[in-house]
């Protein structure tokens, strides 16, 4: 072992010297930076791991990948219907659903649960999304039966009258009431109430009304959420890892199944844009803030948004959050209002939205605000269009980092099973979006953000303290509501 060690470190001492010396010999310049930075990154391609996919009776889809690279195996399952399924007099139950799933179930008291976890390394998760529930799992291969053993007990035997389910409440009361001192939380909450006002997606928001109803969940209630939104036919698994294609899906088969569907149908409430909230700035009032969080945002079209390939690369040019984005080169740079500004896109089912977040001196908000809508118009009329070099900059940027987020089979087959099992996308659809973004024109960026981004209907919300932030929208007569919440 000491020898070991010793070659170890003379390896490394003969590379450092040899890494010294190749530096000793390059000049760093700013020539030099501008040659590095300008150097244009080849088109990539994503691979898409070899799969096998299988429907079972009961309606269950399962994607299996091998991989013996590592002796682990890991599950992600996406069970349709998510919070767009949620009750709106009843928001949060299908969070607290979750939690009870996930701490023990009707054949594994809480203590048999963790124990079973702990003695076969498995890591186990469920979260809450806007779509779906998201299932992660993972073990050592030699843990496999027990992993998917315990998948299938979750998802098919929860227990909502165990003797944990006040504690879960009350941990998750805490938590919401916590939340409300918490200005990113009250920002979103505000945000989505409004922009989605009356749909499911706005009153998973609501903290106000969940401290409300809380209390007054029952495990009745949980159950009839689980029979409205837990069916196998929503249920897509993902399995990539150290075992035999065959003998997983005997495997899946044996536990899942037995599970029958009950035919279960999801709702899908539209998303309704209400044109009162056009231009609309909500001020949340915290005292105790020292820094104003301003969250802008319009609605957009659903997933099936046919143009989102132009209009991804358009919002980075205006805000992907880089140095070089202009939201940050005038907010950061030029006037040193923000640290960060950012903007994007998050697509759902239902009804999509868009949004610009920072974070500034809360003097500075008004003018802030005023700077944000003075740039998105600037690409929307065609002042200051988006140019040549500003897209290849973005273009070349995803060129080199874009691959990275698939280095792993799991993380490619999560996102490409998404995709196609909920969004009814292409299988190939990542190499289609290189492929786009890399056709795509500066003329074509420019003509799709003008068409779908309208300065005047953003709505803003702002969490801080009023007696600093409202005398300049006052003095300037820029209306604001005021919300006291403290």
């Amino acid at each position: 072992m000491i020898e070991i060690k010793r070659i170890s470190c003379l390896c490394m001492a003969m590379l450092l010297a040899f890494t010294v010396g190749v530096l000793a010999q390059v000049e760093f310049s700013e020539q030099l930076f501008l040659e590095l930075a300008q150097n244009v990154n080849e088109i990539p391609y994503i691979e898409i791991p070899d799969y096998h996919k299988a429907v079972l009776d009961n309606g269950i889809t399962v994607y299996l990948v091998e991989d013996h690279q590592l002796p682990i195996v890991e599950l992600e399952g996406y069970l349709m219907g998510g919070r767009s399924q949620e009750n709106p007099q009843l928001p949060g139950v299908i969070d607290v659903m979750t939690h009870m799933m996930i701490t023990g179930t009707a054949n594994l008291d809480e203590y048999e649960f963790v124990r079973f976890k702990a003695l076969h390394g498995i890591n186990l998760n469920m979260v809450t999304h806007f779509d779906h529930l998201q299932i992660t799992a993972d073990a050592l291969s030699t843990d496999k039966e027990q992993l998917i053993t315990l998948v299938a007990d979750v998802l098919q035997n929860p227990d909502f009258s165990a003797d944990y389910f006040g504690r879960i409440i009350q941990e998750l009361y805490q938590y919401l009431a916590f939340s409300l001192y918490n200005a990113e939380q009250l920002s979103n909450m505000v945000f989505y109430s409004v922009l989605y006002a009356g749909h499911p997606y706005g009153t998973s928001y609501d903290i106000l009304t969940m401290l409300q109803s809380f209390p007054s969940l029952t495990p009745e209630h949980l159950q009839d959420c689980y029979y409205r939104t837990v069916d196998p036919q929503h249920l897509v698994l993902i399995i990539v890892g150290d075992f035999s294609a065959d003998e997983m899906l005997a495997l899946v088969e044996d536990k899942f199944g037995s599970w029958a569907s009950q035919g279960v149908e999801l709702t899908r409430t539209p998303v309704i844009v209400d044109q009162s909230n056009y231009d609309r700035i909500i001020l949340v009032n915290k005292p105790d803030a020292t820094q104003g969080i301003m969250k802008m945002g319009i609605n957009m079209p659903d997933h099936s948004f046919s143009e989102r390939v132009a209009f991804m690369m358009a919002n980075r040019v205006l805000g992907s959050g880089e140095f070089s984005c202009r939201l940050m080169n005038v907010l950061r740079s030029e006037k040193g209002y923000v640290y960060g500004v950012s903007s994007g896109v998050q697509y759902f089912k239902l009804g999509s939205f868009y949004a610009i977040n920072t974070e500034v001196a809360e003097d500075k908000v008004w003018e802030t605000r005023k700077i944000i809508k003075e740039q998105l118009e600037l690409i929307k009329n065609g002042t200051l269009p988006i140019s040549d070099e500003e897209l290849f900059s973005n273009v070349n940027y995803f060129n080199a980092f874009f691959p990275q987020s698939y280095r792993h089979k799991i993380d490619a087959m999560s996102n490409i099973v998404y995709s196609v099992e909920a969004l009814n996308w292409r299988e190939n659809y990542l190499n289609e979006l290189v492929a786009a973004y890399n056709q795509l024109t500066a003329e074509e960026a420019q003509a799709v953000f003008s068409k779908y981004v309208f300065p005047e209907r953003f709505i803003t919300v702002i969490v801080g303290n009023k007696d600093r932030i409202l005398p300049a929208f006052i003095e300037n007569g820029v209306e604001v509501e005021v919300i006291d919440l403290f």
